[in-house]
């Protein structure tokens, strides 16, 4: 089916709700009554076409993250989906071989794969893994209860800013840019991600997203759980709080795949997964 899978053209987005609402009504309903007519981070996304048919999909999101100092950058597998009337015909199997064909064509530093999904055993017969984090030395999120919290006004937001091509003029842009300089001042760890303005505008512009913001430190909480917080002050308390890892939603699964060691980074990698120390935080979804 490779000939027919070829790069989509996001500015049809229109074009592939249809297949979108068939496949993840949960979520793209919400989404679409908010307006939201995008998909929530970058990413490259390829179209499977039968007989001239939209009947699938498959996306790669850029994952720049930390590592030992240093930062790489890798593919991240987002928004797979098959028709239903085309699925059990192997099609979700092209689609993910294409998708590791592709990764490992042009992220040649680093092979690691990445994904976050509600359905864990459509991926584990083709070398993916579920990953959980070691988080038996994280300070208790109930150390830091949400209180003095806000919300952003997305209309006050400019995507354009928080990428950086223009200054930031209201004062929801301003403080959006002081949260930026936070998380980057704030503790590094193996998989923290490097954020593009695309995540950072889904983060502020979530309505469900509460934030605090003290002198050196912010807050991110969802509901009354504390997702993430970094402190420019290296002795702050906060620097010992893990980020959430994993999906927003309970059965949502980071799942890894890691198809080559032939580089160093891979080795060392693939150490720092088995000993559970690499960390996939909510915020950055796939």
């Amino acid at each position: 089916m490779n000939k027919f899978i070829t790069r989509y053209n996001l500015k049809d987005f229109q074009k592939l709700i249809p297949l979108l609402m068939r496949c993840f009504p949960e979520f793209w309903t919400p989404r679409l009554a908010e307006k939201k007519y995008s998909f929530p981070y970058d990413l490259k996304l390829f179209a499977a076409r039968l007989e001239g048919k939209l009947m699938g999909c498959i996306g790669v999101h850029p994952y720049p993250f930390f590592f030992e100092g240093d930062v790489y950058s890798c593919g991240g597998v987002c928004d797979v989906a098959i028709d239903p009337d085309y699925r059990g015909k192997g099609y979700s199997v092209e689609l993910q071989k294409f998708f590791m064909d592709y990764c490992q064509r042009n992220y040649k530093a680093v092979s690691l794969m990445p994904l976050y999904t509600g359905k864990p055993g459509v991926y584990l017969k083709r070398g993916w893994k579920i990953y959980e984090s070691d988080r038996s030395d994280e300070i208790s999120s109930e150390v830091f209860p949400p209180e003095n919290t806000f919300t952003f006004n997305a209309e006050r937001l400019s995507l354009a800013c928080l990428r950086g091509r223009k200054a930031p003029r209201t004062q929801e842009e301003l403080l959006a840019h002081r949260i930026m300089k936070l998380y980057l001042s704030g503790k590094k760890f193996n998989g923290k991600c490097l954020r593009s303005g695309k995540t950072w505008w889904e983060l502020f512009a979530d309505a469900k997203h509460l934030w605090r913001v003290t002198e050196d430190t912010y807050y991110l909480y969802r509901a009354e759980t504390l997702l993430e917080a970094y402190s420019s002050n290296p002795v702050s308390p906060v620097n010992r709080f893990a980020p959430r890892h994993g999906g927003f939603e309970e059965d949502n699964k980071v799942m890894v795949n890691l198809p080559r060691l032939n580089t160093r980074t891979d080795g060392r990698i693939a150490r720092a997964l088995e000993e559970k120390s690499f960390i996939f935080p909510a915020a950055d979804i796939f």
